[in-house]
């Protein structure tokens, strides 16, 4: 059976820009999730564990989500107080974990779903989702959101790439994803 690190490597998950520049989210990320992936894994043999990483994925997304919304006001009038004690300069080392978590999982997800080959247009509401959580945060860190959306497709391209062979219909993918 092949491990969650292990999958991401033969992947190529960890050539990811925001992967390799954030190795403390990819670990706390891989390491709080290594269990149930190994669980779902081994109660599920017959189905690909590419397909067992984008359902972890998709519920750590779900997750990551509502961890950020949960923290964004405290975290929001926590860098206000940096910004103005501190200056900008400053503020900016100020690094918000839940906000990179979310990051990460959302390029990594991505890029399974570019991997699987699913849909552009689900990957780009996903993208665009995210972008809309996290305006605030990108606004105090002053980038760009279109850029930011872009780098978040960047991934689900790089997976694509990354699996040029396998060629699967949504329509296939919800079947094979649902049967048994």
């Amino acid at each position: 059976m092949t491990s969650l690190s292990e999958l991401i490597q033969q992947m190529g998950g960890k050539d990811i820009a925001f992967v390799k520049k954030h190795q403390a989210a990819r670990r706390r990320w891989t390491k709080e999730h290594t269990p149930l992936f190994a669980r779902v894994c081994e109660n599920k043999p017959e189905k690909a564990p590419a397909l067992h990483l984008l359902g972890l994925l998709t519920k750590s997304h779900i997750e990551a989500t509502a961890n950020y919304e949960q923290s964004a006001s405290s975290t929001q009038q926590m860098q206000q107080v940096l910004n103005e004690t501190l200056g900008n300069e400053h503020a900016d080392k100020f690094s918000n974990q839940s906000a990179e978590d979310l990051i990460f999982i959302t390029h990594l997800w991505l890029f399974t779903q570019g991997y699987l080959h699913m849909d552009y247009s689900l990957a780009h509401d996903h993208a665009e989702q995210t972008q809309s959580t996290l305006n605030h945060e990108l606004i105090i860190k002053r980038m760009d959101v279109d850029a930011f959306r872009t780098e978040l497709m960047q991934s689900f391209y790089m997976g694509k790439e990354a699996n040029p062979t396998k060629k699967v219909s949504l329509l296939s993918w919800f079947k094979r994803l649902f049967s048994l």
